[in-house]
Formats: C-alpha cells, sequence, structure tokens
C-alpha cells in the first residue's frame, strides 16, 4: 500500500481528479487564444448549432455499442474495435447498401473522453457526426483534434481529422461557426508561425472541406495577429521584414471513401 494511501478508493480517486486537471487545463488553453483572435465578438458568436449525442464513458463493457440513427443514410453505429483493447470504429452503410468501416483508434485519454455531436454540416441533408478529442499535450501543443465524417450523396463517409486549439462543451464546440447564418459550417482554425498566429477559416461543401481565401464576412483570410506574452487581437496586415509565417492547407488532409469498404489510418498520430 503506497503510504498515505487507504486503498484502490483512494489511488482511484488520484487518477480520476488527475483526468479531470487534464481535461480542464486543456480547454483552458484553447479557450485562452481566442485573445489573439482577430475576428469580432459578434462573429466569434456565431455559433454553428449542433445536437450532443454521446460523452464516451470511461468505462465501457467490451460489447457496448452506439447506434446514431439521425447520422448518415441509414445511421452510424459506434462500437469497439476487435481484437484491439481500447480502441473503437464506426461503421455504417451507403445508399446502395453497401457496408463501410472505419477504425478511429482510442477515444479516451488524460485529457478526458471523446464528445460526439451532430448536425448537417454541409446542408445536402445528411445528417454529419463531429468527434471532439482534447489532447493531454500542454504548453503550446494543439490542445484537441476534430473526427468528423461528412457523407457524399452516395452515403459514403468522408473525415476530416485536424488538430488545433479547439475547445467543446456539452452542447456544442466553439470552432465551427455559422457565418453567414445559412447552416453552412465553417471552421475557425488558429495556429502559430514565425511570431505570428495565422487564422484560417475552412468551409465544407458537398462533404468536402476548402480552406477560404480571401474575403469571407467581415475578415480576409488568412488572418495575421502578432503572437507576444499578452494577447492581442490587432489585425496585422503586412508582416514585419524577413518573416514568412505560413500554415498547411488541413483541408487536404481529408480522405473519403470511395472504394472498398474499410478507411485506415484515422487517429492514429
Amino acid at each position: 500500500m503506497l503510504p498515505g494511501i487507504g486503498g484502490k478508493k483512494d489511488v482511484k480517486i488520484i487518477v480520476w481528479s488527475g483526468l479531470l486537471f487534464f481535461c480542464i487545463a486543456a480547454r483552458a488553453l484553447a479557450t485562452g487564444f481566442v485573445g489573439y483572435l482577430p475576428m469580432s465578438d459578434g462573429e466569434y458568436a456565431q455559433k454553428r448549432a449542433l445536437k450532443p449525442l454521446l460523452t464516451l464513458p470511461y468505462s465501457v463493457s467490451p460489447d457496448q455499442t452506439w447506434h446514431f440513427r439521425q447520422v448518415g443514410v441509414s445511421g452510424v453505429t459506434l462500437l469497439p474495435e476487435p481484437k484491439k483493447d481500447n480502441e473503437w470504429r464506426i461503421s455504417g452503410k451507403d445508399r446502395a447498401g453497401n457496408s463501410w468501416v472505419v477504425p478511429v483508434g482510442r477515444l479516451i485519454n488524460l485529457a478526458g473522453n471523446a464528445q460526439f455531436y451532430r448536425a448537417d454540416l454541409d446542408r445536402n441533408g445528411i445528417q454529419d457526426l463531429v468527434i471532439w478529442l482534447g489532447n493531454p499535450g500542454l504548453g503550446l501543443a494543439p490542445s484537441a483534434q476534430y473526427i468528423i465524417f461528412t457523407f457524399l450523396n452516395n452515403g459514403r463517409p468522408c473525415v476530416f481529422e485536424p488538430w488545433g486549439f479547439y475547445t467543446a462543451s456539452d452542447t456544442g464546440v466553439y470552432d465551427l461557426l455559422d457565418l453567414q447564418g445559412n447552416g453552412r459550417t465553417q471552421l475557425l482554425d488558429m495556429q502559430f508561425d514565425s511570431g505570428y498566429w495565422i487564422t484560417n477559416l475552412y468551409q465544407v461543401k458537398d462533404a468536402r472541406w476548402q480552406r477560404v481565401h480571401g474575403w469571407f464576412g467581415r475578415l480576409s483570410y488568412p488572418a495575421l495577429t502578432r503572437f507576444n506574452h499578452y494577447p492581442g487581437r490587432k489585425l496585422i496586415i503586412k508582416p514585419i521584414a524577413g518573416r514568412n509565417p505560413q500554415t498547411d492547407d488541413l483541408s487536404l488532409t481529408q480522405r473519403c471513401l470511395i472504394r472498398g469498404n474499410v478507411l485506415p489510418g484515422v487517429n492514429q498520430d
């Protein structure tokens, strides 16, 4: 027995307390980066409404499954990955009745448990699936990742899994916006490079995400702010000489299951 510890019950309390701390810290870090966001508070408040589906429990039975009947063209099912401890898969069928499977790896870590939501993000008549998963890395590591399932008209899934400083709550996520008020969703993303925060916007159309270039709403993207010790939201029109802040186009990582019935490699970093 550990000195000063009453037994297994006390050890469990310490473990749960640690998990709660990491979860709170990750969300606090993500929220802090809004201090560098050049977008107005009014625009940032235009969140995309999502329907909460599930916060994955810490303890589940080996045969536990959840069926989200309104997602995809015939519902999708979250179930344990066979022969892999603590890993999960999502399965469904396309319009032709063909089955598909997307293994999604581990959905619980020290930053908390995956949270599931649904909405028709691209307004194509098919409900999509949004999974938010915190990242236990602290400091300037991305605080979370999304695993976003959108669906082609034939019912086949596309998966977009960006990492960034994303925040979720029991009712929705903070980084999926509806800036035009028409239900078509934008992802707000902030990354840093060469002494600047770079704010990008991604929009989904017909299940596929694309990075926005130029004016959208009240900002032209990408938009820059200085990365200083103290937050500041002043828009920088031109970086100082010798600086060329750049970010990768996250939309290029999206993959669609066109052929076959399994889309591997999701949440494997």
